[in-house]
């Protein structure tokens, strides 16, 4: 909207007015606004009225280098509120305010420029409504020449969406983080969009997918209409952190989250060399430098071997476990190697003759008597000696006898 002409009265006025269906309450309005070359004098840029030049009004009114909030009062006072930071020419802001109450005593005038609250004042507006809203210059004589460029106004019962506030969650490399997107609006409230918001997204090098679970990669994300937020997801092949931002051309901007993917850990699927980090990636999974896991290698690598390979690449003791029977022979390691007793146990007597040919134990009570000093004087191996013996003899053999045989 161009003001080119700088005398007074409604020929040397330029401005616009939109028919609002009538309301009390609450309205609040939001532009983006753009001031180029304006000249000191004062000037109207927006205002909500009950009627044009009619009391219950809420305007802003430039005045040089700073802005005020006035408007209509009850009992028919006009009064304004300076605001606490300037409106600059020659650049874009998002340009807020709010009529509270319209029809209460206790009603409130706020603004906001480019999210921050610069304005809050009571009112009483009692009696009042809203049925119109202005843009530009009216009712003013004071000279004022510009140009005011106007986009996106809206005027609604809520606050407007004018910025959002992200949040991300991390993940291993090459796996799938999440980014959510929760619109804000000046008051810090969470709105819902007007309609589809199609933000455009920088992954910061990651790359940006259009579900939460990663499927479909994408340039921007939308908030459906009546929606507060989406959640969209991001994944880089490689460990790092990555700055992932949002934009919107009606939106304030607003902080950039960090999205941090960790390298993935030992044994892990992986699909590039990169995502494990130190490790390597070999036949699909990370492992140690030189290609195998703690235990020598879980799954092929190197080593070639089954698993718990060792060195040689083979079963750790590379075959049974004693290469053939438990002790290859008998329990007691093979001393034994046929009957227990290998033979007759003393395969005969010391003077050659065979007296026990099937004796078990190794010798027969009667060789104790080798040594011993014999009765009547007789030596051993004399006849009476030998009669001795071998009655002894006979006489162990009978007790053997009967203490084998079963009992009656």
């Amino acid at each position: 909207m161009v003001d080119s002409s700088s005398g007074g009265g409604s020929s040397s006025q330029e401005y616009l007015v939109a028919t609002l269906a009538t309301r009390t309450g609450d309205t609040y309005v939001r532009t983006w606004l753009r001031l180029t070359s304006p000249t000191s004098q004062s000037n109207y840029l927006l205002g909500l009225f009950s009627g044009l030049n009619q009391q219950c009004s809420t305007e802003i009114e430039l005045n040089g280098s700073t802005w005020n909030l006035d408007g209509y009062s009850q009992p028919n006072s006009y009064s304004g509120v300076t605001a606490s930071q300037p409106l600059t020419s020659g650049s874009w802001h998002l340009v807020e305010f709010a009529q509270l109450g319209a029809g209460s005593s206790s009603g409130r005038r706020r603004a906001w420029l480019d999210g921050v609250q610069v304005v809050d004042a009571a009112a009483d507006l009692s009696g009042g409504q809203v049925g119109f809203l202005s843009l530009g210059e009216y009712s003013t004589s004071s000279g004022y020449t510009g140009t005011t460029d106007y986009d996106d106004v809206r005027v609604a019962a809520t606050p407007h969406v004018s910025t959002f506030a992200l949040s991300s969650t991390s993940a291993l490399a090459e796996g799938c983080a999440t980014v959510t997107v929760a619109l804000r609006d000046s008051t810090g409230g969470a709105p819902v969009a007007p309609y589809l918001l199609a933000l455009d997204v920088d992954a910061g090098g990651a790359t940006a997918f259009a579900g939460a679970s990663c499927t479909g990669a994408t340039a921007t994300v939308g908030v459906d209409a009546g929606v507060s937020q989406v959640t969209f997801g991001v994944s880089a092949p490689i460990p790092g952190t990555f700055q992932v931002s949002v934009s919107h051309a009606d939106l304030l901007s607003a902080p950039p989250t960090q999205v941090t993917f960790t390298a993935r850990p030992l044994d892990a699927t992986c699909g590039s060399p990169q995502a494990c980090g130190s490790l390597q990636c070999v036949g699909g999974r990370c492992a140690l430098s030189d290609g195998g896991l703690p235990d020598g290698g879980v799954r092929p690598g190197p080593d070639a071997g089954p698993p718990d390979a060792g060195p040689d690449g083979g079963s750790p003791d590379a075959g049974p476990s004693d290469a053939g029977p438990a002790d290859a022979g008998a329990p007691d390691g093979g001393t034994d190697a046929g009957p227990s007793d290998a033979g007759q146990g003393d395969a005969g007597e010391r003077d050659g003759g065979p007296v026990d040919s099937g004796n078990v134990d190794a010798g027969t009570p009667g060789t104790l008597a080798v040594g011993c000093e014999c009765e009547h004087g007789a030596a051993p191996g004399s006849s009476w000696w030998l009669s001795a013996m071998v009655a002894f003899v006979a006489a162990a053999r009978a007790r053997r006898a009967r203490r084998a045989a079963p009992l009656r």
